[in-house]
């Protein structure tokens, strides 16, 4: 009786994973809170981001390689944005700070990072274009400065105490963007100044730091030289030691060996004088 044969069956092969925006949120985030696992290279890097896998349950379904090129790619969108001169009024579809939908994100995980240049920005108006460039360093006034400058650029007046506006015209709109852009200026070169000398009292510590080290390890390194030097002196002290008394012990024994032997051969001569005769 014939058995009929069938075909192993195949299993199916897994749906590929369709990667949300919650997705990109979450390992945004995760990647700047790990960002010290990152610091090795291929090998760590690449089980930085399976523990990022393990942990969304999507391992087997998205890869380190994926990860890596996602992470890589926002970076460099984000930087791009930032550091491509953005009008107040964009045309067409091409994609600004404000239109993508990620730069908020990534400006909250690197945007404080000192390797981040600060975006340049033109403030269109009627009758001409003002460029300047956004201090480095945000603060909430700033913040506010920034946007009233730009309120004004496109046209919306910005009430003073006593409800006049300040911007009724194209040209006194873009002195109060000059005025406001020299202020954040002069504050953003306090800051720079003030970062530098930060910096420079960060490198006095450090060399200060790295001094005393070399100081200790020199000292470290005489003290151990010294207690090498003693031991030597010690050891050499014991050996002369040692060969003195070896000295004085065969000295002694030769000693004991002569007397026992001119005691024998007196014995032997008073035996002889009696053996002999008279």
């Amino acid at each position: 009786m014939a058995t009929e044969m069938t075909a192993p069956v195949t299993p199916a092969a897994p749906e590929p994973y369709k990667w949300s925006d919650e997705d990109t949120v979450a390992f945004v985030r995760w990647r700047v809170a790990h960002n010290k696992t990152f610091s090795g290279g291929r090998a760590t890097n690449a089980a930085g981001y399976k523990v990022f896998l393990e942990e969304r349950r999507l391992l087997g379904r998205v890869t380190a390689p994926f990860l890596k090129r996602k992470w890589e790619n926002l970076k460099q969108k984000y930087k791009d944005l930032k550091n491509t001169p953005t009008s107040v009024s964009t045309e067409g579809d091409e994609t600004t700070a404000a239109s993508w939908k990620w730069f908020d994100l990534m400006h909250e995980a690197i945007g404080d990072r000192p390797s981040v240049t600060p975006p340049v920005l033109i403030a269109t108006c009627a009758q001409g274009a003002v460029v300047f460039t956004a201090p480095s360093i945000s603060t909430p006034e700033r913040g506010r400065k920034v946007e009233a400058a730009e309120e004004t650029a496109l046209g919306s007046p910005t009430p003073t105490t006593t409800g006049t506006s300040t911007a009724s015209t194209p040209k006194r709109r873009r002195m109060y963007v000059v005025e406001v852009l020299q202020e954040l200026k002069s504050q953003d070169e306090q800051d720079w100044r003030a970062l530098q000398a930060e910096e420079r009292e960060r490198e006095k510590r450090r060399e200060a730091e790295q001094a005393r080290q070399a100081a200790e390890r020199e000292q470290r390194e005489e003290r151990r030289y010294r207690e090498l030097c003693e031991r030597q002196e010690r050891c050499h002290q014991e050996a002369v030691a040692r060969e003195e008394r070896w000295r004085e012990e065969m000295r002694a024994r030769d000693e004991r060996r002569d007397q026992e032997a001119a005691a024998r051969e007196d014995r032997f001569l008073a035996i002889l004088e009696r053996l002999a005769p008279k």
